[in-house]
């Protein structure tokens, strides 16, 4: 079997409790999936099902799947492990009270965070550290050979070692204002993080604006902010992008 190729459903934000869901594996470039799908002519005799796993849960997030090589992590009724061959579930830890946004996995971690970034060991499962950052750190987190990082709705971008979970250092992507700063999503590539903050403006955060911001990873310091000056644009769709120019994407 060649490398695998998963097709799995996106959700809201806010998910869906009690969804049923099947995670599947192809063999070539392509997916069939028995039933009245659309395919093309002559696909069926090509292209092969691996395997299909069921996946009933919560999931409450943006995105569901990480991957080492040799297992498939999902952040499907907690953060479960499958094995990327076969599709068997290997183990799964439990969800915690607040949905994580997003599960990375590096030299053999996996990495959450929301109310806490916990970093669970990719063959058993087991926890191997915790850290409480300064209040909820839902952003959509990074990690590389060095750190993890999280970012919190105080504006703080957070590096953590990801063999202990202590700070390398902790940094305002944004100065913290009068209302919530949210930072919504980091990207780690080479020497910089690029990070998205959604500032909110007003008592009830119906208006913001958003920030896109570059750091030193080794450092926390900032390189350079551009700021969106069209208030309330809708630049938080998806947590994804901010400052109405710019997308956080990487090739990695």
């Amino acid at each position: 079997m060649q490398t695998a190729h998963l097709a799995l459903p996106r959700f809201s934000r806010r998910g869906f409790a009690g969804v049923a869901i099947t995670l599947i594996a192809c063999s070539f470039s392509a997916c069939v999936v028995d039933g009245p799908l659309e395919q093309t002519p002559g696909t069926r005799d090509t292209i092969r099902v691996a395997w299909r796993t069921p996946l009933v849960g919560n999931t409450g997030t943006l995105d569901l799947l990480a991957s080492d090589g040799l297992r498939l992590f999902t952040l499907v009724d907690g953060v479960s492990a499958y094995d990327l061959g076969t599709g068997a579930r290997l183990w799964r830890a439990p969800r915690a009270p607040i949905a994580p946004p997003n599960v990375v996995s590096r030299d053999g971690r996996v990495f959450v965070s929301s109310s806490a970034a916990i970093a669970l060991d990719a063959g058993t499962g087991a926890e191997l550290w915790r850290f409480h950052p300064d209040t909820t750190s839902d952003a959509l987190s990074a990690v590389d050979g060095r750190a993890f990082y999280i970012g919190s709705d105080t504006g703080t971008v957070y590096a953590l070692d990801v063999r202990t979970g202590q700070p390398f250092w902790s940094a305002e992507a944004v100065a913290r204002g009068t209302y919530r700063t949210d930072v919504t999503s980091i990207l780690s590539f080479e020497d910089v993080l690029y990070v998205s903050v959604i500032e909110e403006t007003s008592p009830t955060g119906h208006l913001k604006r958003g920030w896109m911001v570059a750091m030193d990873r080794f450092t926390g310091r900032v390189l350079w902010r551009y700021r969106n000056e069209r208030p309330n644009e809708p630049h938080d769709a998806r947590r994804r992008a901010s400052g109405g120019v710019g997308s956080l994407a990487s090739d990695e």
